[in-house]
C-alpha cells in the first residue's frame, strides 16, 4: 500500500470509481483540505505527486464528468493509472460500456514549478499578462491543444 500524504490521499484513491456527484464532492473536500494547510499548499505548488495528478488530471476530469453527466448515478468515473492512451474511464452501469478519456492541455511544467517555488519562498510570483485585444496567444494555445489531441487520437497504444 502506498504511503498516504497529510491530505490523506494517494494516486490510488483517484482510481476508485465514483458517480460524478461523488467525484465532485471528493475533489472539493480534498481541495479545501489542501488549501487550508500551508505545508500541503507548498507541496502542491511544486507539483509533487499525488498533487500533480490531482491538479492536472482529477480536477479537470471531475469538472468534465459533472458537466457531461450531471446528477446521473448510473455512471462511474475514475482515473486509470499507468495505461497509455487513456487517463480516465467513464462506465455506464446499465450498458456496461466503458468510455476512455484522455486529458490534454498545455502545461509549461518547468514554469509552473518555478512559479510554485517563488510563491513558496516569496509569497508572490511573476505573471504573464496577455493583451485583451491580442488573441494570438490564445489561438496559439488552442492550436497546440488540438495538435496534441490529434497526435494522441491517431496513436496506436496496443
Amino acid at each position: 500500500m502506498k504511503k498516504k500524504t497529510a491530505a490523506n490521499i494517494t494516486k490510488e484513491d483517484f482510481t476508485i470509481p465514483r458517480t460524478p456527484a461523488e467525484l465532485k464532492r471528493y475533489v472539493q473536500k480534498k481541495y479545501e483540505h489542501i488549501a487550508a494547510n500551508d505545508e500541503l499548499q507548498k507541496e502542491a505548488r511544486l507539483l509533487k505527486e499525488p498533487y500533480k495528478t490531482f491538479l492536472e488530471e482529477l480536477i479537470p476530469f471531475s469538472y468534465f464528468s459533472s458537466w457531461k453527466y450531471e446528477d446521473r448515478d448510473d455512471v462511474l468515473c475514475a482515473l486509470v493509472s499507468g495505461t497509455p492512451g487513456r487517463d480516465a474511464t467513464i462506465t455506464d452501469i446499465n450498458t456496461r460500456s466503458v468510455h476512455s478519456v484522455e486529458i490534454t492541455w498545455p502545461i509549461d511544467g518547468r514554469n509552473a514549478v518555478c512559479q510554485g517555488k517563488q510563491l513558496n519562498e516569496r509569497g508572490y510570483t511573476r505573471v504573464n499578462i496577455w493583451d485583451y485585444n491580442d488573441t494570438s496567444q490564445h489561438r496559439a494555445v488552442i492550436s497546440r491543444i488540438l495538435e496534441i489531441a490529434e497526435k494522441k487520437a491517431v496513436r496506436d497504444y496496443r
